[in-house]
Parts: C-alpha cells; sequence; structure tokens
C-alpha cells in the first residue's frame, strides 16, 4: 500500500476547524492494508478506483470507485481494500473541536456511505493547496473554506437524494398524523388507513424513529398544547377538549408527566 501524503507530517494546528493531513492511498493487488483505530480521526475520504470495505462502530458497509466514505472523530474506524480489487481513493483528514458540530449543522454527522457521487476534483484542489509551497496561514485560511464547499456540496446532495425518494412505509404514517390538525389519531385509524397489522405498524414506526407512533402522537399533542397555551387565551379544559383529551385532568396529568410542569405553570413562563 502506498500513500501519497500532502504533507511529510501531520500538521499540528489550534483552529477550531482544520486540514491536518491529505492524501492519495494507492494499494496492490493481493496486499493487504487494513487500518484499525479504537478513537479514529475524521476524514472525508472518495474511491477513486477498485473497492474495499469499510466500519465505523457497528455500521459496515462496501465502497466501491465513486463512492464517498466519511468517518467521524473518535468513532471506532477499521478499514480495508479488497484484495483482488484494492481501492485507490484521495482523502482529507479534517480536525478541530468545531469539527463535529460543522458535520451535524450539515446533516452528515451520522452519514459514512454516499454511493455514486463524484468529489474528486474538489478533494484534488485541497490535495493541491496543502501539497504546495504556500505558507501555512494562507493554508489555514483556504483548506477550512474549501472543506466548507465540500461539506456544502455533500449536504446538498444528500438533500436532494432525500427530496427525490420515494418515501418509507413508517414515513407516509409520520406524514399521515402530522397533517391531523389537532394531532389526534388512534392507533386503530393507522391500522384501518394503511391495512398493517398492529405489530408491524409499531414495529416499523419505532424502527424508524426510535419511539412507537402512539408514543409520537401524544408527543404531537402535547406539542401543539403548548402552542395553544403560549398563543391564546383559550382555557385548559377548552384545549384538553380541543386536542380530544377525554378531560382537562387527565390532559393536565400527562402535560405534567411529559414537560415536568403544569400547563398554567407552563402558560405563566410566557405571560
Amino acid at each position: 500500500m502506498n500513500n501519497e501524503r500532502l504533507s511529510e507530517n501531520l500538521r499540528r494546528t489550534n483552529a477550531p476547524f482544520a486540514i491536518d493531513l491529505s492524501g492519495i492511498t494507492r494499494c496492490t493487488k493481493g496486499v493487504g492494508g487494513r487500518i484499525t483505530r479504537p478513537l479514529g480521526v475524521g476524514s472525508i475520504e472518495y474511491v477513486i478506483a477498485g473497492q474495499g470495505t469499510v466500519t465505523e462502530n457497528d455500521r459496515t458497509f462496501n465502497v466501491k470507485a465513486g463512492d464517498i466514505f466519511i468517518l467521524h472523530a473518535d468513532q471506532y474506524h477499521d478499514y480495508y481494500p479488497d484484495v483482488n480489487d484494492p481501492w485507490v481513493k484521495i482523502w482529507v483528514q479534517v480536525s478541530g473541536p468545531a469539527a463535529p458540530d460543522i458535520f451535524r449543522a450539515y446533516n452528515i454527522g451520522k452519514v459514512n456511505h454516499i454511493s455514486d457521487f463524484d468529489i474528486k476534483d474538489d478533494l484534488f484542489k485541497i490535495h493541491s493547496l496543502i501539497n504546495s509551497e504556500t505558507d501555512i496561514e494562507t493554508i489555514d485560511r483556504e483548506g477550512p473554506r474549501l472543506l466548507l464547499e465540500l461539506i456544502q456540496k455533500i449536504s446538498d446532495e444528500l438533500r436532494r437524494r432525500e427530496s427525490d425518494r420515494e418515501p418509507t412505509p413508517a414515513e407516509l404514517i409520520k406524514q399521515y398524523i402530522d397533517i391531523q390538525p389537532d394531532g389526534y389519531v388512534t392507533l386503530e385509524d393507522l391500522i384501518r388507513q394503511f391495512h398493517f397489522s398492529k405489530q408491524y405498524l409499531i414495529r416499523i414506526f419505532k424502527a424508524r424513529y426510535s419511539i412507537t407512533p402512539g408514543e409520537y402522537i401524544i408527543n404531537r399533542r402535547i406539542a401543539i398544547s403548548q402552542s395553544l397555551l403560549k398563543k391564546t387565551n383559550l382555557t385548559v379544559k377548552d384545549i384538553s377538549e380541543q386536542l380530544n383529551f377525554c378531560d382537562a385532568t387527565y390532559f393536565a396529568d400527562i402535560f405534567h408527566k411529559r414537560t415536568g410542569q403544569t400547563p398554567l405553570e407552563f402558560r405563566k413562563k410566557f405571560r
């Protein structure tokens, strides 16, 4: 395995968001090149040719030419090229305490693999910057700018793919709940609407949103009630009736359990 690095040594910087290192990795057929890091460094990598396998924590995926993979800082990483068709990849290593927040802000904080999205020109631009004789101050100024442009490009592509994708059954269920003006829908209503068994409906919704549909419905009704308490003069009884709670006492009890406050205590904060 041959790494063509942009700098001979890992650059050390106190910048909140910077590129420590970048390079091109070329692997020889039949030769391993496994890297395992219990607390790995953050990186964005593009596979130019070949293929390989990547693991971050409990996620394992195969990557091929034309794919991106993203490794997040301080996570378990294990990755290696295919023995018969080893990868050639270009990568940038990202550092700084602000990096995780920036990744989250651009909605790539939990993204590991994007197939068939060409970013090699963007990475080569960063590669050339750091490999040049440019002074460190210019690199620390221009590097993060180029990196943010790349992250924005990846974020935009993910957003585009999400908008083009057909919604899953769980997402359709959530959409149906969300269009109810008072937030009220029963599990039986959902079963009739989508023709799923109760067990299947609960299972797919929880797998997608980490919460049961019943809990999601309650949370949404409480959120609507909070808006009404803040923005209207409706009484607690009026709100409980509007949101189809059986009575004001039950509504107040549920509200307190979910928020740690009574409805009136919550309202007083905004008056």
